[in-house]
């Protein structure tokens, strides 16, 4: 093969791919998405809780996660604040914390605390003395945060919690693992660190807009020392989480999947070397330095082998000469004193090896990317056969890719759902009015949102909002009518869950012809669409396309739905604060989760369990035949035996449904039977 029909090969190739990458959702558009959600959240902490919590790392906020990345998540120690020598902060209620660089590697540093007073004396506790000063202690706080993470992620929540290396420990939560740590934010840049912004830049990334914006974003401290120092248990590592994501947010398409191949790469081949030493955070300085050294013009679609080459190529040089700087903290060696001369050789010999055949080296890590199994197995050595293979497949996939990523909106937004409602206490009126300003168009933050994520944010928080009217009114009290104009700017939450939760408001003021009148439609006809959120597992869900019509629900066929005609419904919500609100049956599931579980609770109905539930309701206070009631819980038993073949997380309530309609027109002996099916999906927290 001559060279210019190597590098023909060599160019379809990372067009291939860039293409499969993008069908497996590493791209700019799910990068925005990630990003919208990642924004959101930590807007909807901060107002509601009060909490300032950065969602960071590569599945958490950037959309670069292989197989098996963690989640990470950072949460500001509130009341304290890290300052230099000469600051003249003065403000009795925050702990000040100074600044000592003595007897720390470039990257860490001592926090002095300056004053304790009778309202942090509890300090005492995680302090340790040098001489005739205090300082904050790392390992002490690691060690009570360990011990909070019990209490505040209880059991079903969380299945484990383990001290990882570093300052993270790992807290399984629903089968997912989240690396949490905590941070105490610094009042200005470190020192080390001004040379960044004002280093100069010949290849025009970052922007200097964006470094502009990343110059005013805080950085913290997490609690990690250097072990090889004897101050490790006082030493605090300074953590620049708002710059990296930032940078990593200006990534194109390709930057993105290079570094996702990358790290595959990485992981499959150079981290088995020494696990405890090499780390993926590494990959992304590597990325970073090569985007600022050579600039984004070179990351192109053709081009993407070639990239990635480069970086393994830098970083053979960077072990070679055994020093990989932070990208912003210059003098921060990731690599000091962590690899042996004999190591360092044999990751060397390894990194040779690779760049003889980049493109068998992403073959055999395949299994570290999401997808990537399904067509680089069909690489049998021949590079032409492979292009072959996958074109025709590679082009319908592409086609299918707008559908996918219309699912992926749909399960972010859902998520966002979920911040809103998932808490023990109750938000107040004034911060949903002010985080609906917030997300009003044309506002800065706005901006930074999808659309359709800020439209369903949007709609969700009025819906909260009318429940807690609700909760705090009798339903004949005449203020009610401020409920009503909420539950009204909700009603395009989902295809028709906005319209549910209309429903059930018009029940709790007995407006039951109304009510009738909003349900019958929506039983009618609805577009087709799928259950978004814990009720379905989510790759059930997105094959599983319903519609509503004539009253009964239809299972369509996924291929015959076109992706623009696809709609979707969230599932029905009801924090535990606003047990007035909600129907007689979804009572006695609040008062337990009140009961038993008041952290994060919430009762969660899939929407055509609770459609039909409501139809159950309304036609029996119409007083309809009982004929009527049977045949509308034949056809809710029916959907929940099909819904029951995909294991749904919150299955048990449905037939705790069930048997409470069962009950209530006399079927004793059916509703026993339900109650039972519905303990033995879960005994724990159930109604039943």
């Amino acid at each position: 093969m001559d060279l210019e029909e190597t590098e023909y090969y060599e160019d379809k190739l990372s067009e291939i791919l860039s293409d499969l990458l993008t069908c497996q959702g590493f791209s700019i558009e799910r990068t925005n998405l990630i990003r919208s959600k990642c924004l959101l959240f930590e807007k909807i902490y901060k107002d509601f809780y009060g909490r300032i919590s950065i969602h960071c790392g590569s599945e958490m906020a950037e959309a670069s996660g292989i197989i098996e990345s963690d989640q990470d998540i950072m949460r500001v120690l509130p009341g304290f604040l890290v300052v230099n020598e000469d600051c003249n902060v003065v403000d009795d209620k925050l702990v000040l914390l100074t600044v000592l660089l003595d007897n720390c590697i470039p990257g860490y540093t001592r926090l002095r605390v300056n004053r304790l007073n009778d309202e942090n004396i509890s300090l005492i506790e995680i302090t340790e003395k040098d001489g005739n000063s205090t300082f904050l202690s790392s390992k002490k706080l690691l060690e009570i945060k360990v011990d909070s993470s019990r209490k505040v992620w209880p059991k079903p929540f969380r299945n484990r919690i383990s001290h990882n290396q570093g300052p993270c420990e790992t807290v399984e939560i629903w089968g997912t693992d989240n690396d949490l740590t905590i941070g105490i934010e610094c009042q200005s840049w470190p020192v080390a660190a001004i040379d960044w912004i004002k280093r100069p830049r010949f290849k025009d990334w970052p922007l200097q807009c964006i470094i502009n914006k990343i110059a005013s974003l805080p950085v913290h401290v997490v609690p990690v020392g250097d072990p090889r120092s004897s101050y490790s248990s006082t030493q605090w590592r300074f953590s620049f989480n708002y710059a990296e994501r930032e940078l990593f947010w200006t990534f194109n398409d390709i930057q993105i999947q290079c570094y996702v191949l990358l790290k595959s790469v990485f992981k499959g081949k150079l981290k088995p070397f020494s696990p405890d030493n090499l780390r993926g955070y590494q990959m992304k300085n590597l990325i970073f330095w090569i985007s600022e050294e050579y600039g984004v013009t070179i990351f192109t679609k053709k081009n993407l082998l070639r990239c990635l080459e480069l970086c393994l190529k830098t970083y053979k040089d960077q072990i070679s000469h055994n020093f990989l700087p932070h990208y912003i903290l210059l003098d921060r060696n990731l690599i000091a004193n962590k690899l042996d001369l004999k190591t360092r050789q044999l990751i060397l010999d390894k990194i040779s090896k690779i760049l003889d055949n980049i493109f068998l080296a992403i073959v055999e890590c395949r299994h570290h990317i999401s997808g990537g199994s399904e067509y680089l197995s069909k690489y049998d050595g021949s590079v032409r056969h492979f292009i072959c293979h996958v074109l025709t497949e590679l082009y319908y996939k592409l086609e299918n890719f707008p559908r996918k990523f219309k699912f992926q909106v749909f399960s972010q937004c859902h998520a966002v759902i979920v911040a809103i409602a998932y808490t023990n206490k109750p938000v107040s009126v004034r911060a949903i009015l002010d985080l609906i300003d917030c997300m009003k168009v044309g506002n800065q933050f706005s901006d930074t949102i999808l659309p359709y994520m800020l439209k369903t944010a949007t709609s969700f928080c009025f819906i909260l909002k009318g429940m807690i009217i609700c909760q705090n009114t009798n339903a004949n009290n005449p203020k009610i009518h401020l409920a009503s104009f909420e539950f009204d700017h909700g009603i395009d939450f989902g295809e028709f869950s906005g319209l549910l939760y209309k429903v059930t408001f018009l029940l709790f003021i007995n407006n039951i012809e109304k009510a009738w009148s909003i349900l019958l439609p929506v039983l009618n006809h609805t577009k087709p669409f799928i259950c978004s959120g814990g009720c379905f597992e989510i790759n059930q869900a997105f094959k599983n396309i319903f519609q509503f019509s004539k009253t009964r629900i239809v299972n369509i066929e996924t291929k015959s739905v076109k992706y623009e005609e696809l709609s979707n419904c969230y599932e029905i919500v009801f924090p535990i604060y606003v047990v007035n609100f909600v129907p007689e049956p979804i009572k006695y599931e609040l008062y337990v989760q009140l009961c038993t579980q008041p952290n994060f609770s919430c009762c969660v109905y899939d929407p055509v369990v609770y459609a039909f539930y409501l139809m159950f309701e309304i036609t029996g206070k119409r007083g309809g035949q009982m004929s009527e009631t049977n045949e509308i819980l034949s056809r809710l038993s029916k959907y929940i035996e099909d819904f029951n073949r995909y294991s749904g997380l919150h299955l048990f309530r449905a037939y705790t449904l069930l048997g409470f309609c069962y009950y209530k027109c006399g079927r004793i002996k059916e509703a026993i039977a339900t109650f039972r099916l519905s303990l033995q999906k879960q005994i724990d927290k159930n109604a039943a």
